[in-house]
């Protein structure tokens, strides 16, 4: 049986949600056609969707290398996913030419999809137990390919960043995900980093409030120390130290 990581994929939300997130910790059951133990084989165990674009081309590379390393337990069964066959194929020529290779070999798929096209969405996740999800920007082509997971028994990791598109997944999927026994997992790269980095540092660093809550609050660096934070329509309220260098 499965089980959620310890915390949310962006863990600003937990502080903003701390009782519907609770149930993040609790175990995934197996269903069949999922991609827990017992499920029934699928042709790949990784699809890297989005493949030609920008970053797939980068995650391609990445995953060519790894396989071809020795550095997973057994043969990967994988392959590309995009719009265009002959794109797709460029991309796999350049990582093969770039990690000192003739070709990638057969064990390589090559499936055709298109984030508009739900029928094909769907035909690839019921392919593989795990999408690997490059196309973006999330919050416009990045629902389809998670609801086309959920509802095919794959799970699907990306490399989003963006809040309300990773807030808005968990809150209407997180349910389904859950009876099929696959994962939903954002933030997995480099757009995330940065930014809970950047949430901890000025939380840990900023002498002043630092608003969590989605209605507009202003605040000061006040001398007096107060943390207090001043509604928004309260413009020339003063803090309780009374100091004008105060005002907000």
């Amino acid at each position: 049986m499965g089980t959620r990581p310890l915390r949310a994929p962006y863990p600003i939300i937990e502080e903003l949600f701390p009782e519907p997130l609770a149930a993040w910790r609790r175990p995934l059951p197996t269903a069949a056609g999922g991609g827990g133990a017992g499920a029934p084989e699928r042709p790949y165990e990784l699809v890297v969707f989005g493949a030609s674009g920008f970053t797939g081309q980068f995650v391609v590379e990445e995953v060519a290398r790894a396989a071809g390393g020795g550095e997973l337990r057994g043969a990967l069964r994988w392959a590309v996913a995009g719009r265009r066959r002959e794109k797709l194929q460029a991309v796999l020529e350049r990582a093969a030419e770039r990690l000192g290779k003739a070709a990638l070999g057969a064990e390589v798929g090559v499936l055709l999809c298109d984030v508009g096209d739900a029928a094909s969405l769907a035909a690839a996740a019921r392919q593989t137990r795990l999408v690997l999800n490059c196309v973006g920007p999330s919050r416009f082509f990045g629902e389809p390919v998670v609801e086309a997971c959920v509802e095919n028994g794959a799970s699907c990791i990306d490399v989003s960043g963006e809040p309300r598109f990773l807030e808005g997944m968990y809150l209407q999927y997180d349910g389904t995900a859950a009876e099929k026994g696959v994962y939903v997992i954002g933030s997995c790269g480099f757009d995330s980093i940065p930014a809970d980095l950047g949430v901890l540092y000025t939380r840990d660093k900023l002498k002043g409030f630092l608003c969590t809550r989605w209605d507009l609050e202003v605040s000061c660096l006040r001398p007096c120390g107060s943390r207090q934070p001043e509604e928004a329509s309260k413009k020339d309220r003063l803090c309780p130290c009374s100091s004008s260098w105060c005002k907000t």
